[in-house]
């Protein structure tokens, strides 16, 4: 707990189990027992720690926290210098090559495709992983396989090609009231330069990390509290498709302050904004990546933060295919002008996604 959750010290940590549940639960409190006092926690740990068997578990532990991104995310405030004391940077490593590269692709096509400031990946946390992948397969049509050296892991692809991650959202982020949901990582150049923007500009970063392909990832929170993934990766990373039916084709943030979002993402990754009102593209290089939208609390059918669109050829059918496959349909489609229409959607485990016919 000390470690994972930056708690520097026993009173601290005594503190916290005055009233923290999960804390209590963790040690197999009950919710009417006794804390122990600070120096008996302290002399408690000074005599496990000066077990060999004891600091050979904790390493364990704590790598396969690493290992499998239970770290990644931003509800915990890690206490690092425990972290590297148990768990040598060489022993947590990951070293297999995740998103797997396409062979078929040029380092140049998949450098283009990787550019700074566009969305180049895509992650859905679920409750119940088996029921996703039976979801999405019947709605798109992916397939699935187990990542490489990812335990728990899998990747969605549509005709051999990854379109999405999927992973179990972890026991303890559930009970910090996390709920499933797809975030999308937009590719930056100097991950390290992008997190001094973030602090500076009044949000929040948890990371970077080691990403599986040998770059590096992080997951922001900009001030209005919206996640976002960032992905620096390297010039053999291979991003998912999109831009085609069944994959992902548009991402928009409902923002309840719009300008302050354009400040935000404008200074972040250099986009600009174009349009006025309820409704902006974001612009990188004269090319609309994606959008900003007004969000109106009354408005049910939009929620807080980025919203993935899937294109699809026929909208009213597959909203009503993923209704029958249990899907809530929280905006029915509707027109957006020049030809398209869109519908919002909450799976059934509760993650927002959109489809839009172009």
């Amino acid at each position: 707990l000390m470690a994972l959750y930056g708690v520097r010290d026993e009173r601290q940590l005594c503190e916290q189990l005055d009233y923290n549940l999960l804390f209590r639960w963790f040690l197999d409190l009950a919710r009417a027992e006794p804390c122990p006092t600070a120096a008996a926690v302290q002399a408690a740990r000074q005599e496990l720690l000066s077990l060999d068997v004891a600091r050979d578990v904790l390493q364990d532990v704590v790598q396969a926290a690493r290992r499998e991104r239970l770290l990644d995310r931003y509800q915990f405030s890690v206490d690092r210098a425990r972290l590297e004391e148990w768990a040598p940077t060489s022993g947590a490593r990951r070293q297999s090559s995740w998103p797997p590269p396409d062979a078929a692709g040029s380092n140049a096509a998949r450098a283009a495709a990787c550019s700074p400031g566009t969305f180049c990946w895509l992650e859905l946390t679920a409750t119940e992983p088996d029921l996703a992948v039976a979801f999405y397969s019947g709605l798109f049509g992916w397939s699935t396989r187990p990542a490489p050296g990812r335990a728990h892991h899998l990747l969605y692809e549509l005709r051999g090609r990854p379109v999405a991650s999927l992973h179990a959202l972890p026991v303890l982020q559930r009970m910090v009231g996390m709920r499933p949901r797809w975030t999308p990582y937009v590719a930056v150049d100097a991950l390290d330069d992008r997190a001094l923007d973030i602090r500076a500009l009044g949000g929040e970063l948890e990371g970077p990390f080691e990403a599986l392909d040998g770059g590096r990832d992080a997951v922001l929170l900009d001030p209005s509290g919206a996640a976002l993934g960032l992905w620096e990766p390297r010039p053999t990373s291979t991003p998912i498709v999109s831009n085609e039916p069944g994959a992902p084709c548009w991402y928009e943030l409902q923002a309840p302050d719009p300008a302050r979002a354009r400040f935000f993402y404008g200074h972040v990754f250099e986009w600009g904004a174009r349009g006025e009102g309820a409704f902006a593209s974001w612009i990188r290089d004269g090319v609309a990546v994606g959008g900003l939208r007004e969000l109106a609390y009354e408005a049910s059918a939009l929620h807080h933060g980025w919203t993935v669109y899937f294109e699809v050829e026929d909208l009213t059918a597959t909203t009503r295919r993923a209704s029958e496959l249990g899907a809530h349909v929280s905006l029915p489609p509707t027109d957006v002008g020049a030809g398209g229409a869109l519908s919002v959607l909450t799976d059934p485990q509760g993650a927002t996604f959109g489809l839009l016919r172009r």
